[in-house]
């Protein structure tokens, strides 16, 4: 196109040179027409002007071809380059013809291919990680799709457990370094060219493996990812360890589409989180109905508290040598609008990921100390225990949610005990004991729930700032027929006397389970051969019964003051 313009422009050029030559043809017709006739005059000058003009034209038209021919390869090469995002691949005699032009562009197109590709390596990379993005993850994916064979492929949906507590708890900065940690060591465990793995987005990742190989490879695969993060990361200053649920699912057999695929593998990556996290699990088509009964049980809970659909059981605890009542435990209850009511088992790991975990805690709390108020009849020494999670305690503003409870209901700390699981609380002991302690310092008890079935050692069990350990219902169900059960409460007993924590046994289901654990030398019990939990009115009537005292019952006034 600038050639066809740059010979227009010539020929106009030549127009008017032309014309300014009949001009002065007709101006010199006037002075000399008295010697040359003027049509002679006149003919022999337009003659002369047409052969210099037609001379001139083929000059310049042989003179310019090859520039035209250069410029009009320059623009096709260049919208080429643009296309492929390559250098323009000029002929040799382009170059000879243009030389500083071809040069100059060639530089041009250098410098916008290398700011393209660090643009594309941005959009496409995590600048966290520098793994693949979801974006890249799905490009290179679907490359491979769709299969025809059986078991061509397979898809590991990777979510991280307990990370948010990290982030929460250490700050954005440490959970990424984390982040990294985990990419770098995973990266190393798989084969370069035959898998490819990303991270979506959070503790979100993803590995393709693109081969053959089915069941074997991918679960092979996923327990090897499983296995690397036993061993705990060390970030700074801080030991963290995380665990992880794994979703696998295979092409063609469970989608032969990515959405598909990734859909699944997020469909079995959550049921690895319900049957207990830190496990791998396979597609199977029953999970989309879990999944939707999942869902609905997360949009469900998080409206539950505001609709007041939350409702506290208590449980009784009693003196293994008086029977005498001494504490209670507070257990969740959830009235569910469709299902009826459910126990805690049945929705409290959904509120944990969701997070909604803190804001039922808080009414737990809240709810349980109003309680307190109404059994003092019980006497001082009474205590009601409260669970809490770890991701309660790592959130901010704990500390604060547990004094404006104390303050807003008037209840006694002493009266209050709150229970941590052993293992859960041993992940995060550095970051929980502070907190602990401070609120101990306030008169508040706290207890280790599920202790037996961790794996924390004695010198970790003593950094913590504890009252009394709960020995797991699994150990004490089999003491009367297990010798090794026994061996291994009675140690449990003993160690608790050791480090100077009262001992409290749960799931107490018969008489003889009683008689064994008072000579072990335990010094509560909770179970079912003692008392179910029950509902507020239940218990009152139970402990009233239970400790010969009439005037515990709550009063009107008790309960009108907490709803």
């Amino acid at each position: 196109m600038f050639a066809r313009r740059l010979k227009f422009r010539m020929l106009a050029l030549q127009g008017f040179l032309f014309l300014m030559l009949v001009g002065l043809t007709a101006f010199m017709s006037r002075s000399f027409g008295d010697v040359i006739p003027v049509w002679l005059f006149f003919v022999a000058c337009l003659s002369l002007g047409a052969v210099a003009l037609l001379c001139s034209q083929v000059l310049v038209a042989r003179a310019l071809d090859p520039i035209s021919r250069a410029i009009e390869e320059i623009e096709t090469t260049v919208q080429k380059a643009g296309r492929d995002h390559a250098l323009p691949d000029f002929s040799v005699g382009t170059r000879i013809v243009l030389p500083e032009v071809t040069r100059s562009i060639d530089r041009a197109v250098d410098r916008m291919r290398n700011s393209y590709s660090e643009m594309e390596s941005t959009a496409l990379t995590d600048a966290v990680t520098g793994l693949p993005n979801r974006l890249h993850f799905s490009a290179l994916v679907r490359k491979h799709l769709p299969y025809e064979d059986d078991d061509a492929g397979a898809l590991l949906f990777i979510d991280l457990d307990q990370f948010k507590a990290v982030n929460d708890s250490l700050g954005h900065s440490i959970g990424d370094e984390l982040l990294q940690a985990f990419a770098q060591r995973v990266r190393g465990l798989l084969r370069k060219g035959n898998s490819i793995f990303a991270r979506l987005a959070g503790d979100e990742f993803t590995i393709f493996l693109p081969g053959k190989g089915g069941i074997e490879i991918s679960q092979a695969v996923a327990d090897r990812v499983l296995e690397a993060l036993t061993r705990p990361f060390t970030i700074g200053e801080h030991r963290l360890t995380v665990g992880a649920s794994i979703g696998i699912c295979h092409a063609p057999a469970d989608g032969n589409d990515y959405d598909t695929l990734m859909r699944n593998a997020d469909t079995a990556m959550y049921r690895a989180k319900a049957l207990g996290r830190n496990r791998a699990q396979l597609f199977e088509a029953a999970m989309h109905d879990q999944a939707r009964e999942r869902l609905e049980l997360e949009n469900a809970l998080r409206g539950a508290v505001d609709a007041g659909e939350f409702i506290i059981h208590l449980q009784p605890q009693v003196d293994c040598k008086t029977g005498q009542i001494r504490a209670a435990e507070a257990l969740l209850r959830w009235e569910h609008p469709v299902r009826g009511l459910l126990p805690a088992g049945e929705f409290i790991n959904v509120a944990e990921e969701t997070g909604t975990i803190v804001e039922i805690g808080t009414w737990v709390l809240e709810e349980s100390l109003g309680i307190i108020g109404k059994l003092q009849g019980l006497g001082p020494n009474f205590r009601l225990s409260v669970n809490v999670s770890v991701r309660q305690i790592l959130a901010p503003g704990f500390v604060d949610s547990v004094e404006h409870a104390l303050e807003k209901t008037g209840a006694d700390p002493k009266q209050l005990e709150l229970e941590i699981t052993e293992a859960l609380v041993m992940e995060d002991i550095a970051d929980i004991a502070p907190k602990l302690a401070y609120v101990r310092s306030l008169g508040i008890s706290i207890a280790v729930d599920d202790f037996g079935t961790g794996y924390s050692n004695l010198a970790r069990l003593k950094a913590l700032p504890i009252d009394r350990v709960k020995i797991d219902q699994s150990l004490v169900r089999d003491i009367s027929a297990s010798g090794s059960s026994r061996t291994i409460v009675q140690a449990i007993v003993s160690l608790a006397q050791g480090l100077g924590y009262e001992s409290v046994a749960e799931g107490v289901e018969a008489e003889v389970q009683q008689e064994l654990l008072t000579l072990m030398g335990c010094e509560v019990m909770q179970g079912f051969s003692i008392g179910r939990p029950m509902d507020e009115d239940a218990f009152f009537a139970w402990a009233k019964i239970a400790s010969g005292m009439p005037d515990i019952s709550m009063s009107p006034q008790d309960h009108h003051a907490t709803g």
